[in-house]
C-alpha cells in the first residue's frame, strides 16, 4: 500500500511555531520561514490572508491525517467550498 505523501503548509497565524495552537501540528516538522504575496488581516479570533503585499510565515510539512484536524480547528469541513488551498 502506498503511503500518502506529507503536505507542505504555509502557516501565518496561531499555528506558527510560536503560536498559541502549534500543539495541533502533530507529526509535522518545520521547514523554515518564508514570505508570500498577501496581507494578513486581524479578523478577531482568526487571521486571514489576502491581497498583493507580502506576508511572513513558516512552511511546515504535515502528514495528510493532520490536515483534517487542522481543518476542524479552522472551522471548515475537509474539502469544503469555504476552504481554499493554494499550491505555492
Amino acid at each position: 500500500m502506498i503511503e500518502p505523501r506529507p503536505e507542505k503548509l504555509f502557516l501565518y497565524g496561531t499555528l506558527r511555531g510560536d503560536g498559541d495552537q502549534n500543539s495541533l501540528l502533530v507529526g509535522c516538522r518545520r521547514l523554515g520561514e518564508t514570505t508570500v504575496s498577501g496581507i494578513v488581516y486581524d479578523l478577531g479570533p482568526y487571521p486571514a490572508l489576502s491581497g498583493q503585499r507580502k506576508a511572513d510565515g513558516e512552511v511546515w510539512e504535515c502528514p495528510c491525517e493532520t490536515l483534517a484536524s487542522l481543518d476542524t480547528y479552522e472551522g471548515v469541513a475537509y474539502g469544503s467550498d469555504s476552504l481554499t488551498r493554494v499550491v505555492l
